[in-house]
């Protein structure tokens, strides 16, 4: 299997072409990291990207409860292109 090969070598696996959430799970199901795909966003402008990213990670602060605004200085939390799949 592709995905544990890729962890056995310590790398993270990134799924292109997630379209459904029965993709997602599956994809969850054998272990993979992140993913990118349609069911998350569809295709953009590059000026776009960063605010897209900014808007999830507001909802997913308020999500958790942690609204309080990016510190100085602070990483994004989504600092790779591709969305971590992993169940929260």
């Amino acid at each position: 299997m592709i995905v544990t090969l890729a962890h056995s070598l310590g790398m993270d696996v990134v799924a292109e072409g997630i379209g459904t959430s029965v993709d997602l799970e599956g994809l969850r199901e054998l272990g993979c990291e992140f993913g990118q795909g349609f069911l998350f966003a569809p295709p953009m402008a590059a000026q776009a990207v960063e605010q897209w990213l900014g808007q999830r990670e507001l909802s997913e602060k308020r999500r958790k409860g942690k609204t309080r605004g990016k510190q100085e200085g602070e990483p994004r939390r989504w600092a790779k292109q591709s969305v971590p799949i992993k169940a929260s």
